[in-house]
């Protein structure tokens, strides 16, 4: 396992089968749906050795750190090679707003600072630190700092890792 010190808004992307652990600081975890996931220690929880050895990637190689892709304003995409999931960090200041569109899927939302409104189809709902929403996919919200400010995480799945509208395609 390699020591990483990551600053605030970075973060890494562990491929399926990559030993992890955070040993302090405040994170978010992103996975795709899985019926594997193993413990692999520094618990006093039930670790399978045996099924940990036969999903555990040995690999060698320090992990990327990634800052983030500035898409608009208030959010920050991490992307990655992964179709199952993308995430964004939403930070909004005072008198700032962030117009959503689900349009590459639908969008889970935590509030993990300050607080934020979101409001959508004529309706308001308050977000508190810890608050978590599900938008549906094709659903347009905007969110916006309730206070002086707001950070948000939202997990969507990506347009490439959708697949094909049965309305798309050409007509003959």
């Amino acid at each position: 396992m390699n020591l990483v010190h990551l600053r605030p808004g970075q973060g890494t992307f562990q491929p399926s089968g990559t030993l992890h652990a955070y040993l302090e600081g405040v994170t978010v975890e992103l996975m795709a749906n899985s019926d594997n996931v193993l413990r692999g220690g520094l618990t006093p929880k039930h670790v399978d050795v045996l099924g940990l050895m036969k999903i555990l990637s040995f690999d060698s190689g320090l992990p990327v750190v990634m800052n983030g892709v500035h898409s608009g304003a208030s959010e920050c995409v991490y992307q990655t090679s992964c179709d199952e999931f993308q995430l964004s960090s939403i930070n909004l200041e005072s008198g700032t707003q962030y117009l959503g569109n689900t349009g590459n899927g639908p969008d889970t939302i935590i509030v993990l600072s300050g607080s934020a409104t979101l409001a959508a189809n004529g309706r308001s709902t308050a977000l508190t630190r810890g608050s978590i929403i599900f938008a549906p996919f094709g659903m347009r919200y905007v969110l916006y700092a309730s206070g002086d400010r707001a950070m948000l995480f939202k997990a969507s799945v990506p347009l490439r890792g959708l697949p094909p509208s049965p309305l798309s395609g050409s007509l003959n």
